[in-house]
């Protein structure tokens, strides 16, 4: 995640960048940016996991697109392992604090968590809960909330979360607070190996108090290699 002034946080991060992702970030930078406002936007980025190996490559791939931005390796990441909805029922996560969310929550279903998972999604959705709770629920509504006005939310997401009953809530959160600015079908491409799950990426934009402007959504259907389709 950035801070709302400068950085992102990273829910449930960890792929590492090609280096023609590298080249393709490189030349993607907005005119105008410089160095120092590079530096302190990467400063400002937060990144939990509680999976070890995820954090670690989500530290190297942080690594390596500073490094390709302005030439230099970080001294340090913030990339902390521990639950997110755990820290949040903590309060230990400020609402509305970062500029940008990604996070590829966790497809687990009701019967595959633990006891202690069910306790801290159920206590963290609270009277919201409705239905199963599927893991993936509680980390959308973590994102929804952590995300500052004008900041924006990145999801990967199974697509029922566009016609579930128990994700009813966070589309009529949505509808009310955000702007959808991108809904990309990626059913015909393999995400994920080991799943068999259709899924859908979600960008969303929280409005900004007294805005009154709909920005448009881009909505597409994925065929091929997702980054070229998304760069189109």
């Amino acid at each position: 995640m950035l801070s709302a002034n400068c950085g992102p946080l990273t829910l449930r991060a960890g792929r590492e960048f090609s280096s023609e992702a590298c080249l393709s970030f490189r030349a993607a930078l907005t005119v105008g940016t410089t160095r120092q406002s590079i530096i302190k936007n990467f400063a400002g980025v937060q990144a939990i996991d509680r999976d070890p190996n995820a954090c670690e490559a989500t530290a190297l791939s942080l690594a390596l697109l500073h490094l390709v931005a302005v030439g230099v390796l970080p001294e340090s990441f913030n990339v902390l392992r521990a639950d997110a909805v755990g820290l949040a029922l903590k309060e230990e996560l400020s609402k509305a604090s970062f500029g940008a969310v990604l996070a590829n929550p966790p497809y687990v279903k009701l019967e595959n968590l633990t006891p202690n998972e069910v306790r801290v999604y159920t206590s963290y959705l609270g009277d919201e809960a409705a239905g199963r709770i599927d893991s993936y629920i509680a980390f959308v509504k973590l994102c929804l909330e952590l995300v500052a006005s004008g900041g924006f939310v990145c999801l990967v997401l199974p697509q029922a979360f566009l016609l579930a009953d128990n994700a009813r809530f966070l589309r009529k959160r949505i509808a009310k607070s955000f702007n959808v600015r991108c809904l990309v079908d990626l059913s015909a491409v393999k995400v994920f190996k080991r799943l068999g799950i259709y899924t859908a990426l979600l960008i969303v934009e929280k409005k900004r108090l007294l805005s009154v402007d709909e920005m448009p959504a881009q909505v597409a259907s994925c065929e091929g290699l997702i980054g070229p389709a998304l760069q189109a």
